[in-house]
Order: structure tokens, then sequence, then C-alpha cells
């Protein structure tokens, strides 16, 4: 099972991916811009992706949107969950419109990402 993690901040990716290995994944890739993740995810599409909200040049709302557009929907889609650090009305309806599944606030807890990845993996089958 893959996991991308998506993060501007180098020390809130490392804090995400020493989580996430303490959860027992396994294989995580990282990217610290939405190119990057674009191109990591057209090597290699994750079994989950975890996406900080507000980066630039390209948001996570344009990254989820170039996804879509790039035909990782359906069978292939991404489970994904937004990290943010505030969760403003609109963005969350915008989010909602393009089905992600759910957000995490930063900085992200060891309790809560673990509930909502699995939460979000058991939806989608990847896990039992």
């Amino acid at each position: 099972m893959t996991v991308l993690v998506v993060e501007d901040q180098e020390v809130l990716r490392d804090l995400m991916v020493l989580m996430l290995r303490q959860m027992g994944f396994k294989r995580i890739e990282t990217a610290s811009d939405g190119t990057t993740a674009i191109k990591k995810v057209t090597q290699h599409v994750p079994d989950l992706l975890l996406r900080d909200i507000a980066m630039e040049p390209m948001d996570g709302i344009e990254l989820v949107t170039q996804l879509q557009a790039a035909g990782m929907t359906g069978a292939r889609r991404i489970p994904t969950i937004f990290l943010t650090g505030h969760a403003e009305e609109d963005k969350v309806n915008t989010a909602a419109k393009l089905g992600i599944d759910g957000f995490l606030v930063k900085p992200v807890k060891f309790a809560p990402l673990t509930q909502r990845s699995k939460s979000v993996l058991k939806r989608y089958r990847k896990i039992s």
C-alpha cells in the first residue's frame, strides 16, 4: 500500500512520514509541491493521497482537479484527505464537490490521522 504525502513544509512532511510508518505503511512517497505530486502519481498511483490544501503555486483544489482531468476517477480514483491549518466553509464546500474524502487539521495528530486514514481506506476496500 502506497501513500503520497504532499506538503510544502519539510518538518510537517517528515512528521507525517514518521506517523504513517508507525501506522504500518511501508511505501510512503513525498512531494513538496503539486507539480512533483502529479509526476509521482503518473509514475505510480498511490492508494491514499494526503495533501496540504494551501500551497503555492498549485493548491490542493487545483491538484485534485488536474488529477480528475487526467482520468484519476472511477476505479483508479485516489482516496484523498486534505491537510489544512484552516477549514473555511468555501474550501470545504469546494472540496466536497470534488469528492474529497476528508480533512485533517494541522498540526496533524497521530490518533486522528490513523482514524481518518483507516476509515477512508476501508470505504475504498483497500483494507479490511
